[in-house]
């Protein structure tokens, strides 16, 4: 588990900021505020999903919930 996490948190966790900021800005360049208010859900939305879920809940369900088959066999090389 620690190993998949390490490989690939940095990309989730620029993705998921990458995409909140640009949801940020179509709060500010809008005149509509529908598209305002949509943008402002998504950009809080996002970094807590990113950040907070996908790093640690989900992870810690895999564990607890105790699904083997999500989780590596310790005998698989890895190149």
């Amino acid at each position: 588990m620690q190993p998949a996490l390490e490989a690939t948190s940095g990309v989730i966790s620029a993705a998921g900021i990458t995409l909140a900021a640009t949801f940020a800005a179509l709060t500010v360049m809008t005149t509509l505020l529908y598209l305002a208010r949509i943008g402002r859900i998504v950009a809080v939305g996002v970094p807590v999903d990113t950040l907070f879920v996908r790093l640690f809940l989900v992870p810690a369900l895999i564990l607890d919930l105790g699904l083997p088959h999500l989780v590596a066999h310790p005998t698989v090389r890895r190149p």
